[in-house]
């Protein structure tokens, strides 16, 4: 019987995310993780998440696994660590079970990790962007940093295999920052 079921098992969907979202080990959302278990149950497949987080001593993040859902935190120095324990970690899950579909959480630091995922394991990138902020001028003059982000929004954005908004203004600036429109999905998050 655990023969079959690993065998089932096998030849199920394997989607890798890349996020930030440090509330799926921390709790502090109540059905966060829960939420991430019902996604894996939907797609019939397996989820790994690459948590990207910075490393704090006192409250540090422990992995989560299940039999449909794995979640390992970089437990990362800083930001610019993120992208190469980011990529190390996903390349150790597809060579544990082969990653078939690549998704990120963001247009930024977690899009960089997918594309660079993306040319080592030959998978197709989906990219998130579930904000206002690639095409508004406000979020350029909200602080300096958000100028690096916005450049890196256009970078990654246009190279992504398909890119996932939830409104139409969105798709939109994703479309002038030379996106596909067949590539832009228009998706709300499902709770």
């Amino acid at each position: 019987a655990e023969r079959q079921i690993r065998k089932d098992i096998g030849s199920l969907m394997h989607i890798l995310m890349i996020g930030t979202d440090t509330t799926l080990l921390t709790g502090s959302i109540d059905n966060s993780l829960q939420r991430h278990e019902d996604y894996a149950a939907r797609a019939d497949g397996q989820i790994s998440i690459v948590l990207c987080n910075r490393r704090q001593p006192e409250r540090p993040l422990s992995p989560y696994r299940s039999e449909r859902l794995l979640i390992q935190p970089t437990e990362s120095r800083g930001y610019a660590d993120y992208i190469p324990t980011g990529v190390r970690l996903g390349l150790a899950r597809h060579a544990e079970r082969p990653i078939d579909l690549i998704t990120t959480q963001d247009p930024f630091l977690t899009a960089l990790i997918g594309l660079r995922l993306r040319a080592r394991i030959k998978r197709p990138l989906i990219v998130q962007d579930f904000s206002c902020f690639v095409g508004s001028p406000y979020f350029l003059r909200e602080r300096p940093r958000n100028r690096l982000l916005h450049l890196m929004a256009r970078f990654t954005l246009p190279r992504a295999d398909a890119v996932r908004v939830m409104n139409k203004r969105e798709r939109l600036a994703c479309i002038r920052l030379g996106v596909k429109p067949a590539r832009v999905c228009l998706a709300p998050i499902v709770t």
